[in-house]
């Protein structure tokens, strides 16, 4: 008699990966894992990497509208955003800061704004989360709702 078993959950890989795999912000930016601030594209600043450390200073007390995408390593549709946010970064710059935070790393940030589905994009303006938009999209999706943040 054979027996089936099911495929482990994303946990269980996760788990068995440990932590070789990470920094999908580095990744994409090809710092490396010491990147702790900006990613920079000739001069201009494109997204920035918020934890537990810079959250309050880079996000809560900004002067201009912020959005977060909480994010995990191991998560596809965060993988396939994780272009667009840097394009959106890039076309916004100025006007709406933007950067991503690593769940994983940063627990207590997602805790405390309730983050259980990923990727989710949290818009803050004056300190405080003013839209949530959870799930992947498409770049035209995701200018709309820039341009609706800066309307």
């Amino acid at each position: 008699m054979s027996s089936i078993t099911a495929a482990p959950g994303h946990r269980a890989r996760r788990a068995a990966m440990g932590r070789a795999w990470r920094g999908h912000g580095e990744r994409v930016s090809g710092l490396g894992a010491q990147h702790t601030g900006k990613l920079q594209k000739r001069g201009k600043i494109m997204e920035y990497k918020f934890t537990a450390d810079n959250f309050g200073a880079e996000v809560l007390q900004a002067s201009t509208p912020v959005l977060v995408d909480f994010y995990a390593d191991w998560c596809n549709p965060c993988r396939m955003m994780g272009p667009l946010v840097a394009k959106v970064a890039e076309e916004y710059a100025g006007r709406i800061k933007v950067g991503k935070c690593n769940i994983d790393e940063n627990m207590e940030l997602a805790a405390t704004y309730r983050i259980s589905s990923i990727p989710a994009f949290v818009v803050f303006k004056g300190g405080k989360p003013v839209a949530t938009y959870v799930g992947g999209m498409s770049a035209a999706d995701l200018r709309e709702k820039m341009e609706q943040v800066l309307a």
